[in-house]
C-alpha cells in the first residue's frame, strides 16, 4: 500500500524496459480512428523515447484486405506526414503484425488465437494486451469469443474503452461477462480525461495543500462548474451518440475526484473506493437539464438528431456538499476550446461584500491551476481580482504527452491509476439514466417521460453568448 507520495517508486528507462518486456499488444479494430488517428502515434512515440523495447509485439486486427506488408507501408506514410523521421519509423515498423479478421464471424477467433500463440512462441512472448479499439455494440461479442476461444486464461489484460456499453442495462451486462473471464487487476477500462495532468493534480492540490482542505465543503465553497467546450463540429461522425453519452461521464469523473473524501492511500483501490461513495450519493436536478443543438448540425448527415450541448446541475447528497450547486457543461461547435473546472467561494463578508468571490481553476487543456484573488488598486478606493498562475509546461522540464502515451504506457505496466473501476462505470450511468430516459432521440414517447426540448444555437458563440440566446427563447429560467 502506498501511503504517501515519498513511497511512490522511481522507475528508471532500464526498469520500465523491463516491465513492458516480453508482452504482445493486439489492437482489435486496428482501422479505426482511435487507432489510426491516437494509438500507433503514441505507440512510436514511446518508441522513439526509448520507452518501448525490442521484444514488445503489436499485432493489428481488422477487417480490411492487408497484409503486415502493405499496413506497414500505409502507417510509414502517416508517421512520416507526422514528422516522424525515417529512422524512427524504420525502428517502429518490425515490430507490427498485421491481421485480417472479421470479429463478428465466431470462426475468426481460431485464427486469431493461432496467430496469437504463433507470435508468443516466435518471439518468446509471456503476456497478452487485449486492446477493444471498436465500438461500445461490438465489446460483448468480441469479450464472449475471446472467453470461449481459450483467449482469457492466463497471462493478459484486457483494455476497454468507457463509456462501457451504450446505456445502464448494456454496461451491467457488458461488466459482468469481463467479471466471467477477468479478474479486476486484469481489467483497463479506459478515461482518457484521467490523463490530464491537472485532473491527476487534483488530488495533489486539494490533499496536498494546508490552505484548501479546511475550506474544501459547503460552508466556504458557493458552486463549482466543469465545462468541456470545443471549437470543432460533428462532421465524420455519422453514429455521433449525443454529447451527453459523449462527455457527461468524463465530467461527472472529474467532479467526484473533485468532491471525494480523503483515501487512506494514493493506491488505485484507495482512490476508486472514495470516488464510488461520492457517486452514489450525486444525482442529476433534472429541472436544471438544458440541451442545445448547434444550426447547420441536421445537414451533416448524422444518425441521430441529438444534442451538441447540454448543461445540467448535480447535487451531492452528503455532511460535506450537502447544499452546493455543481454543474457540468459541454458544447460543440463553440468560439473555442476550453476544458476546465471552476471553484467558486461564498461571497466575502463586509466591508469586502461586493468584491468578487474568490474562484480557483484547474484549466486541463493549458494545464494550469489558477486562483484569484482581491487587491487593492493603487491610489484608488477599490479593488481588483487578479489571478495566480501554477503552469505546468513552464514550471517541469518534462515534454507535453499525449494521453494515449500515458495509458499504453500504463496498461503494459500493470498500473491501475489512471483507469476507471467497474463499479464506477455503472455509478455514472445511473446518474445519467434519469436524463437519457428523457431524450426524445433515444425513447419514443419519452417511456413516460416529458421529454427534455434540444434549443438551436449558432456556430462559432460562446457559452455564455449561448446561455443567453435560449434564455430569450424561454428555454432558460
Amino acid at each position: 500500500m502506498i501511503k504517501n507520495l515519498s513511497e511512490v517508486p522511481t522507475i528508471t528507462t532500464k526498469q520500465l524496459l523491463s516491465a513492458l518486456a516480453n508482452q504482445l499488444l493486439v489492437i482489435y479494430g486496428g482501422g479505426g480512428n482511435l487507432a489510426r488517428l491516437k494509438l500507433y502515434r503514441a505507440l512510436a512515440k514511446l518508441k522513439s523515447q526509448g520507452k518501448i523495447p525490442k521484444n514488445l509485439r503489436i499485432l493489428v486486427i481488422d477487417k480490411e484486405p492487408l497484409t503486415t506488408g502493405s499496413f506497414r507501408g500505409d502507417l510509414r506514410q502517416d508517421l512520416l506526414d507526422q514528422l516522424f523521421t525515417e529512422k524512427e519509423v524504420e525502428a517502429y515498423l518490425p515490430q507490427i503484425d498485421y491481421l485480417q479478421a472479421n470479429l463478428k464471424d465466431p470462426s475468426a477467433y481460431r485464427l486469431i488465437a493461432e496467430k496469437i500463440a504463433e507470435l508468443k512462441e516466435e518471439h518468446q512472448l509471456k503476456r497478452c494486451v487485449h486492446y477493444l479499439a471498436v465500438w461500445a455494440d461490438l465489446c460483448p461479442i468480441l469479450i464472449k469469443n475471446l472467453g470461449e476461444s481459450g483467449l482469457l486464461k492466463e497471462g493478459f489484460k484486457v483494455a476497454i474503452e468507457k463509456p462501457c456499453g451504450n446505456d445502464e442495462k448494456s454496461a451491467k451486462e457488458l461488466i459482468a461477462l469481463l467479471k466471467k473471464y477477468c479478474k479486476d487487476e486484469q481489467i483497463f477500462i479506459i478515461d482518457h480525461y484521467l490523463t490530464k495532468k491537472q485532473v491527476q493534480n487534483i488530488l495533489c492540490a486539494r490533499f496536498g495543500n494546508g490552505i484548501y482542505e479546511p475550506i474544501w465543503n459547503h460552508r466556504h465553497i458557493d458552486s463549482m462548474i466543469i465545462k468541456a467546450i470545443e471549437s470543432v463540429d460533428c462532421k465524420g461522425r455519422y453514429d455521433f451518440p449525443g454529447l451527453i453519452k459523449d462527455m457527461a461521464g468524463h465530467l461527472v469523473q472529474s467532479q467526484a475526484l473533485l468532491t471525494m473524501e480523503n483515501p487512506n492511500s494514493l493506491d488505485a483501490e484507495a482512490i476508486s473506493q472514495e470516488k464510488v461513495k461520492v457517486l452514489k450519493n450525486t444525482q442529476i436536478v433534472l429541472e436544471s437539464v438544458i440541451l442545445g443543438q448547434f444550426e447547420g448540425y441536421k445537414e451533416e448527415g448524422h444518425k441521430l438528431d441529438c444534442e451538441t450541448l447540454f448543461v445540467m446541475e448535480l447535487s451531492i447528497n452528503n455532511a460535506r456538499w450537502k447544499g452546493t450547486k455543481f454543474t457540468i457543461l459541454a458544447m460543440k461547435a463553440a468560439n473555442g476550446k476550453a476544458t476546465e473546472a471552476g471553484i467558486e467561494l461564498l461571497p466575502n463578508l463586509p466591508p469586502f461584500e461586493d468584491t468578487k468571490p474568490n474562484r480557483l481553476i484547474l484549466d486541463f487543456h493549458k494545464d494550469q491551476l489558477i486562483q484569484t484573488l482581491n487587491v487593492k488598486v493603487p491610489e484608488e478606493h477599490k479593488t481588483s481580482s487578479q489571478p495566480l498562475v501554477f503552469d505546468y509546461p513552464s514550471a517541469f522540464d518534462v515534454p507535453p504527452a499525449d494521453g494515449y502515451e500515458t495509458i499504453l504506457e500504463a496498461i503494459l505496466k500493470g498500473d491501475q491509476s489512471c483507469f476507471v473501476r467497474p463499479d464506477e462505470v455503472l455509478e455514472i450511468w445511473r446518474i445519467l439514466t434519469p436524463v437519457l430516459e428523457r431524450l426524445s432521440y433515444l425513447n419514443e414517447g419519452g417511456n413516460g417521460h416529458q421529454c427534455f426540448p434540444i434549443h438551436s444555437y449558432p456556430q462559432g458563440i460562446s457559452p455564455d453568448h449561448a446561455m443567453e440566446l435560449l434564455k430569450r427563447a424561454g428555454a432558460v429560467a
